[in-house]
Parts: C-alpha cells; structure tokens; sequence
C-alpha cells in the first residue's frame, strides 16, 4: 500500500510539474519585478531540485501540513474541511436513495414465474440505470423537476444543518443523480450473489444426501429437486 501511494504522489507530483505555467505568475501579477519573484520562488522552494521539492513536501504531507493555495493563500486543508462536508452529505443522501431503489428488487432478481412482469420491470430499470450516462440522467432530472416543474434548484447549496429544508431541496437532485447511477450496479450485484446462493443451494440438496423437497429460481424457471430419505430394508432374513 504505501509503495503505491509514493508512486502515485511522484508521478502526479512530477507531471504538475510538467504543465506550462508558473506558480510565481499565478500568485503575483505580470508585471512585478522579477527580484521580487526570484524572492518568493526561493521562500517556497521552488528554485531547488524536483526530488528535493518531492521530498519537502512529503515530509509536510507527513505532518498535516498541505501548504497554502496560491490562489487565495489560504491553508489548503482548511479549504479541503469547508468543502469536504458537502460532500460526505450528498454520497450519504445518494447511497440512501440507491439502497431504497436497489433493495426492494432484491426479491424479483431470480425470475419466479409468479413475479416474471415484476422481474422484468426490474431488469429494463437496472439495464437502463447502467446504459444511461450520469450526465444524461442529470440533464434529464434538471429539465423535468428544475425546469419545467420547478420544484427543485438546479444550482446552489444551503447547508442541511442550518437550513433542513433548503438544505435537503439543493440535495435532492444531485443526489438522485448519483443514487440512481449507483442502485443499478447494487442491483446488478445483488442479482449475482443471490444465483450464485441459489446454485449453491441446489448443489448441496442433490439427491441422496437425505434432503427434502426444495426450489431454486433459475433463469425465469424454477427448478425442484426431490429426494427421499433413505429407508432401511423391511423384512428379515431367516436363518437356518
């Protein structure tokens, strides 16, 4: 684990590096002098070597010290906490909508003849959820319930703990976006395990083990099995 994760901080490390642009311009206008930026790409480090660079800043890395953006000179991990929160709000609110729309398919993905026009509902919807592109269904969402019905809004946020309305309203969308998205490789998931448990079941009930009667729903058919327990001989064998 930690092999890789030098490797992946060296390598993106060492392309930013790469791009076209310089940090310095980024931080100071054009037409500053150019002592007075020789001055502050010394201050941080940036005339050393790019291994030294690396290594300074993994040992800042190390310490919880991620520096401070050159846009607004501000620490970068108090920007990553004000906008970490947002996030984790809308992957929980999303996770959410993805298990209440994944969950209750859960008993019409082995096919029973008795549930087959539930079952394929249940296959066109996790079929399209996996064809259509979270954009396209975003597009789709922003014009059906932020445009034409204007329920929701189709930009902005409002934190759900100071505003539990607005909050969960600037949410919503975004959130059935990605929950969609994610219920159906749920779905798809669950249809996997619960025929590789149906087999498994079938496998281990096979005739002559002294199993019962039992079902597995295979395929849009259901397959039984019967099996009776073994009985010893009746009757007895005389002697002489």
């Amino acid at each position: 684990m930690v092999p890789v994760l030098v490797l992946v901080t060296a390598g993106v490390f060492f392309l930013i590096h790469l791009t076209p642009g310089d940090p310095i311009d980024a931080m100071m206008a054009e037409s500053v002098d150019a002592s007075v930026k020789a001055a502050l790409s010394r201050q941080l480090g940036l005339d050393q070597p790019i291994h030294v660079q690396y290594l300074r800043w993994m040992g800042r890395v190390l310490r919880g010290d991620l520096g401070r953006s050159i846009r607004n000179n501000q620490p970068v991990i108090e920007d990553v906490g004000r906008r970490i929160r947002p996030s984790l709000e809308l992957a929980l609110l999303a996770i959410l909508i993805a298990l209440v729309v994944a969950l209750p398919a859960r008993d019409r993905l082995g096919g029973a003849p008795e549930h087959a026009r539930s079952t394929a509902r249940a296959r066109r919807s996790r079929s399209s959820g996996s064809a259509c592109r979270t954009s396209c269904i975003a597009l789709l969402l922003i014009f059906l319930f932020g445009v034409t019905l204007r329920w929701l809004p189709v930009s902005g946020y409002t934190d759900p703990l100071e505003d539990p309305v607005n909050g969960l309203r600037s949410l919503t969308l975004p959130a059935i976006t990605l929950g969609l998205a994610l219920a159906a490789v749920i779905t798809r998931t669950l249809r996997s395990s619960l025929l590789e448990a149906l087999v498994g079941g079938l496998r281990a009930h096979r005739p002559g083990q002294g199993a019962v009667r039992s079902g597995v729903i295979l395929g849009g058919t259901r397959s039984r099995t019967a099996s009776s327990r073994s009985s010893p001989c009746s009757g007895s064998s005389s002697a002489d």
